[in-house]
């Protein structure tokens, strides 16, 4: 296998159309094992829902036994298996081939976790202790560590115990803001009206003088 440089990630995006079966893997992949295929956000079997060939370059296709929906989403990414793929043993001979491989396995190990950007780094006191897989994820949900505190979870804003009391407190002031401003309101129509009345008053009784004078 070639030599390469990984600079961009193993990830590809197609979208169904009820009828395409077959779908390019433009990336490097060492093994069928090390390719992880979603189809309309269900994850999909080797073996029952698509088989994966590849080429001598590296790349190759996958084939899907059932062709994905009009318009639903296929996703296909590289997850290299964190092993060896030879065991070499000390003072033995081995291919220059086979020592090829191997390092190129150990790049695609490094890219996939630096460039498919899935990963969520926790403090170092967290190490072993901390899984970084979010549960319950859903587009327009909040993340918050859950309560054990060794892991993520997606929430909805009023199931956030921080927000829920943001939330509250937020809507006290508004209540409260709301409240200030009918009182002012009413102070300023009684203000108005009484003023008016006075006016009234002052205008009719100013118009009776001169009524009277005039008869």
């Amino acid at each position: 296998m070639a030599n390469y440089v990984e600079t961009d990630q193993a990830v590809l995006r197609y979208l169904g159309d009820d009828s395409t079966t077959e779908f390019d893997i433009t990336f490097n992949f060492y093994d069928d094992e090390d390719l992880v295929v979603y189809v309309d956000e269900e994850l999909q079997e080797l073996g029952t829902d698509y088989e994966a060939e590849e080429s001598v370059e590296g790349t190759g296709t996958i084939t899907f036994y059932t062709a994905p929906s009009l318009d639903v989403d296929v996703v296909i990414f590289r997850e290299a298996r964190l092993e060896r793929l030879y065991d070499f043993a000390t003072n033995s001979r081995f291919k220059f081939d086979q020592l090829d491989d191997d390092l190129d396995q150990q790049l695609r190990q490094v890219s996939d976790n630096r460039l498919n950007n899935t990963s969520i780094k926790a403090p170092g006191y967290k190490v072993g202790d901390f899984n970084g897989e979010i549960e319950g994820f859903e587009a327009g949900k909040l993340l918050a560590i859950n309560e054990t505190g060794d892991g993520v979870v997606a929430q909805d804003a009023e199931e956030s115990d921080v927000l829920s009391g943001v939330v509250d407190e937020l809507k006290t002031y508004t209540d409260q803001a709301e409240a200030d401003a009918n009182t002012y309101t009413d102070e300023v129509a009684a203000t108005t009206l009484t003023s008016a009345k006075t006016y009234t008053d002052q205008e009719m009784a100013g118009n009776l003088e001169e009524l009277v004078g005039y008869t």
